[in-house]
């Protein structure tokens, strides 16, 4: 312990570390108060890992006033916070890089981020991701431990070798930075890692692990995610509930929407619409595409407000294009004329569309528009084939209507079978057709 302590002091009056990061809390907030730059970059990085929890300071303009003091490292992470916006813009990416061109060499971090822009392909037509994994060699030679990880990671997928030896050096270093620095993101790269690999109880374990040596909140709601979608683990809804409440309670957006979600559907708590509703409306707000479409149906279905029909529109229209549920309800809305004029052609185009990405309650909307000839022509083995794919996956009603297009094409043994198995299932109209 001596001998720790001499060297830690020596490197200080050395040169060789940063006395900035060796304070404590109480004097490093002092130092924040003088707008000390250095102070101000320390904290923004103490706030970020969950070490300060503070609530006295705007971590991003901690960052921004450290950055505009002229500190490579500050500029370098306020570039890469702009990078990872889900509205990246074209002067968002041209901001990003005049903060990091001119600190390229003068911080390790900078060569971190470099990595991070060409994994991504932000910038390029795509990925290069060798050339990001010399970035991070780079970047980690000269200290910065988030190169490390982001490293290992990549040597564990197999970029930057083809050996399964040094592939599973890449799990042996991440594990290894994980437990000797407790460092949360090592911990959510390997469960990553384990979760890509459907190693599903590893993923599991890390991430228990990582949240309760780390208490980070990001963490706390991969470990939420498990219990809920039963990931490595049985379901448990009370388990991941009471975590996506932590994880909300320290601000984390995403954790936000999986509780509305919660008290959406009554998983791991009282069913609350109310609840639901306010929390939706508060993620939507921050451009969260799933709370948007949660807020639609509110909207759509008067859950918890006065149904809205141009809210529920608008909410549908701006993630159609991330969701294919809203994709469906958007048609929905143009089929019903809901929030806008109806328009059968659109409202096709919409199932369609959903119906293509995935969508199966599309799947059986698009066999009612071939069917009844919305927004297309009349077409019954198209619709046929749409209602035989959508019952496939358990649609109840789309069983119901492949019962009466066969009884349409005088297929009486058809009709009976798929009218006596939606009945079996609850559906009304099935049982009085049978009869």
């Amino acid at each position: 312990g001596k001998d720790e302590f001499i060297t830690k002091y020596r490197n200080i009056i050395g040169g060789n570390i940063d006395y900035i990061k060796t304070i404590d809390n109480a004097r490093l907030k002092d130092k924040v108060k003088n707008n000390d730059p250095k102070a101000q970059l320390e904290m923004f990085i103490r706030m970020t890992s969950g070490v300060v929890s503070d609530n006295e300071y705007d971590k991003w303009d901690l960052l921004e006033a450290s950055a505009n003091a002229g500190l490579p490292e500050a500029k370098a992470r306020l570039a890469l916070h702009i990078l990872l916006k889900k509205d990246l813009s074209n002067d968002d990416i041209d901001k990003a890089l005049s903060l990091i061109t001119p600190v390229e060499n003068d911080s390790p971090f900078a060569k971190y981020v470099l990595g991070r822009i060409t994994e991504t392909g932000v910038t390029d037509e795509k990925p290069d991701l060798e050339k990001a994994y010399q970035y991070y060699c780079e970047s980690a030679e000269l200290g910065c431990e988030e190169a490390a990880v982001r490293r290992a990671y990549l040597l564990a997928r197999g970029i930057g070798t083809s050996q399964t030896l040094e592939k599973r050096m890449g799990t042996v270093q991440l594990k290894n930075i994980a437990r000797n620095t407790k460092n949360s993101y090592a911990y959510e790269l390997l469960g990553m890692y384990y979760y890509e690999t459907e190693q599903y109880t590893d993923s599991f374990s890390t991430f228990k692990e990582g949240a309760e040596i780390t208490n980070d909140v990001y963490l706390e709601f991969r470990l939420a995610e498990c219990y809920y979608g039963g990931i490595g683990t049985e379901k448990n809804y009370k388990k991941a509930f009471d975590l996506f409440n932590k994880a909300s309670a320290n601000g984390n957006l995403e954790a936000k929407y999986k509780l509305g979600l919660c008290y959406y559907c009554g998983h791991g708590t009282t069913k609350d619409e109310a609840k639901a509703f306010n929390l939706f409306a508060e993620v939507a707000e921050k451009g969260n595409a799933a709370a948007k479409y949660y807020l639609g149906l509110c909207y759509y279905y008067g859950y918890s407000t006065e149904k809205n029909g141009r809210m529920a529109y608008e909410n549908f229209a701006q993630t159609a294009n991330e969701r294919s549920q809203a994709m469906c309800m958007l048609g929905l809305c143009c089929l019903n004329g809901v929030g806008t004029d109806k328009n059968e052609k659109i409202a096709f185009k919409c199932f369609e569309t959903a119906a293509e990405r995935g969508s199966n309650v599309a799947q059986g909307y698009l066999g009612k528009c071939y069917y009844f000839a919305y927004g297309t022509n009349k077409n019954l083995d198209k619709a046929i084939n749409c209602f035989d794919k959508a019952a496939a996956n358990n649609d109840i009603e789309s069983e119901f209507m492949l019962g009466v297009c066969y009884q349409e094409k005088r297929q009486k043994e058809e009709a009976i079978r798929h009218y006596k198995k939606a009945a079996e299932n609850g559906h009304k109209r099935a049982k009085n057709f049978l009869e």
